[in-house]
């Protein structure tokens, strides 16, 4: 027997419940989810969720009909509160929180708008990704330039204008995919989205047609319910297309030799950007609600009781993925669960492609390399997200 395994220490036991607090999301979950697979991929957490992390149970909520997105009773968000909060009343009409039937008559409509828009501006984003790295100071922080690309794409994308502080609406109006507990915070954000749904009202009349306000404006959802569609949208393309870049490029095993290839066309965008975010998801895990007593993944659970569908934690499934945590673009293995699957996949996909491949095509001309290692990065405190405090690059 070798000296290092008489005189290692044995690994800490793992909280049982697992607490899955904001603070929880502030380091690298990689380690966790890969150590969770092979000790106990069903968990309980201490906020009585359960947590799925493989593959299949994650696949099989995805289309799991005793598996609600709508708010539990309990929740501030819940329909029922829609006169009381305004936060409950934009939940309401916004795809996340639904189920059906209204979440299938509002798809269409929405995703017909959404694509329509797409369609017009996806042909600029390269220049603006260019000109976004290039009026940046090098060295210097890639979180930032990022940001200021994400915000110009989308509010092209949307039809806003400039000139509001878009960063804090967007903010606050992702609350909402966290437990809203403090009734401080929760004041604060029913304020904001007030004043973000005000603002959103008053661009679409004048917004043009090919545009995402001119498109949901004309699909005939109705003012209300496309001006949170507008939010939502605008909203998921600012905050998560910040983090991507940085994410993505902090999966690489060898950034600089996968940015080199970009240019000569020896390796795709979108296949570095899927692989990246399989790895390294800004999005790490979603949020169902048992819509009755049922059994999940072998698991029985009660009426209301949430239901955290681990998407990152899935992406490393060692069952399905082969050398689960290497970058691999060219791997041949199932479509990565990053942008969910079925009825309630995202949307947005494709422009969050587009968006993260535009910006790694232009850093890679840049000659950009990252100026720390994966193992150095830090994120923000928020739940269920992996946003980067920042990426240093020169």
């Amino acid at each position: 027997m070798r000296l290092s395994r008489l005189f290692a220490r044995p690994r800490p036991g793992l909280a049982d419940p697992l607490d899955l607090g904001a603070e929880a999301f502030a380091a690298d979950l990689g380690p966790l989810w890969d150590r969770l697979h092979g000790e106990r991929p069903v968990v309980r957490c201490a906020d009585g969720a359960l947590l799925l992390l493989r593959h299949a149970d994650v696949t099989a909520a995805l289309s799991n009909r005793a598996l609600g997105n709508a708010p539990s009773r309990f929740s501030p968000l819940n329909a029922r509160n829609r006169g009381k909060y305004p936060a409950a009343d934009l939940a309401a009409n916004i795809l996340p929180f639904q189920d059906a039937p209204e979440h299938l008559a509002l798809r269409p409509v929405a995703s017909r708008a959404f694509h329509s828009a797409f369609a017009a501006m996806a042909a600029t984003l390269p220049d603006r990704a260019g000109a976004a790295v290039a009026a940046a100071d090098w060295p210097g922080d890639a979180i930032p330039v990022a940001r200021r690309f994400g915000l110009d794409a989308m509010r092209a994308f949307t039809g806003l204008p400039e000139g509001p502080d878009y960063k804090r609406l967007t903010g606050a109006f992702f609350h909402l995919f966290a437990p809203l507990s403090d009734a401080q915070v929760f004041a604060g954000v029913n304020a904001t989205l007030t004043e973000f749904r005000q603002m959103i009202a008053a661009a679409m009349p004048d917004a043009a047609p090919d545009s995402l306000l001119g498109a949901l404006r004309d699909a005939g959802a109705g003012p209300g319910v496309s001006v949170d569609l507008a939010i939502l949208f605008f909203a998921d393309g600012v905050e998560n297309i910040e983090a991507g870049l940085a994410n993505v490029i902090a999966a690489m095993d060898s950034p600089g030799d996968w940015l080199d290839r970009l240019a000569p066309g020896d390796v795709a965008p979108d296949a570095l950007v899927d692989e990246g975010l399989r790895l390294r998801s800004p999005a790490q895990l979603i949020a169902r609600v048992a819509r009755e007593a049922s059994e999940v993944a072998g698991q029985p659970v009660a009426e209301g009781m949430p239901v955290y569908l681990g998407l990152a934690a899935a992406n490393r499934d060692p069952a399905v993925f082969a050398a689960p945590g290497r970058f691999d673009p060219a791997r041949a293995d199932p479509p990565l669960l990053v942008f969910g699957r079925g009825r309630h996949s995202c949307i947005g996909a494709g422009l969050a492609r587009a968006l993260i491949g535009a910006l790694l095509v232009a850093v890679a001309a840049r000659g950009l390399r990252p100026g720390l290692t994966a193992a150095e990065m830090r994120y923000h405190p928020r739940f269920g997200h992996h946003w980067p405090l920042s990426y240093p690059m020169g």
